[in-house]
């Protein structure tokens, strides 16, 4: 029988992308520091370096599907305005997805189940904005610059320093139903 981890899987996750929004890299030594577990420790819970960082890079990408494919079954606002929304609830993980390329997180080191996972989330994440596109009967490539692209690209203005004003929600709206050919006035 095993004994219980005397350090919580989630905060070691969270303190990944804090180190590695902070330094630009994964110092283990540091990381070992900043949550209170031994690097020994930190090898027997992920097995690898590169499986470590490719779990930060799944559990951001994981929160934040999760609240996206849910926002794309409400209405267009709720869609367009999923990933500022998302930023301001989830900072280090929003900050980690917008801020950092996958590559940096997952590459040919990562173990194959974790590269299985992430892959199921894009594919999951990409099902809903298509079914969405279906849904509301606009291009998916319009979609994809509203729900995805003017978003992503207003936010990382902020990240990873401060998350993005509820003032910026307007412009990301006005420039969604642009995209979308919606005639709504933006609040």
């Amino acid at each position: 029988m095993g004994r219980k981890p005397l350090f919580d899987r989630d905060q070691i996750l969270r303190a990944v992308g804090a180190e590695v929004m902070t330094t630009g890299a994964l110092r283990l030594e540091r990381l070992a520091q900043a949550t209170g577990a031994s690097v020994g420790s930190l090898y027997h819970r992920f097995t690898s370096r590169e499986a470590l960082l490719a779990e930060a890079w799944l559990d951001a990408l994981s929160l934040f599907q999760k609240q996206f494919c849910g926002d794309l079954e409400r209405d267009i606002d709720d869609a367009v305005l999923a990933t500022p929304r998302f930023c301001r609830r989830e900072p280090h993980a929003a900050s980690l997805l917008a801020c950092c390329r996958k590559a940096e997180f997952v590459g040919e080191a990562t173990p194959p189940d974790i590269r299985r996972r992430i892959d199921a989330e894009n594919e999951a994440g990409e099902a809903a904005l298509s079914a969405f596109a279906r849904r509301i009967r606009r291009p998916l490539l319009a979609c994809r610059l509203a729900i995805v692209a003017y978003p992503l690209a207003a936010v990382r203005l902020y990240l990873p320093s401060t998350p993005p004003p509820v003032t910026l929600d307007k412009h990301i709206l006005s420039a969604g139903h642009a995209a979308l050919q919606v005639n709504k006035a933006a609040p």
